[in-house]
């Protein structure tokens, strides 16, 4: 079995300054905007439950 084919995309985990035009890239057309919805879900459940988010492009 040899190596896949190359193929075209993005990941904002690769970026060095991630900004809108990389997570369009990454995320593009509807499934950016279901990405945007469910981690505004999931912040806004963070702040209910008084739960302080890890900040993007921090290290764990």
């Amino acid at each position: 079995m040899g190596l896949a084919d190359p193929v075209d995309g993005a990941s904002v985990g690769f970026e060095s300054r991630p900004d809108a035009a990389a997570f369009a890239r990454t995320y593009p057309g509807a499934t950016g905007a279901r990405v945007t919805e469910v981690w505004r879900e999931l912040l806004e459940k963070a702040e209910e439950l008084g739960v302080t988010p890890p900040q993007a492009g921090a290290a764990g």
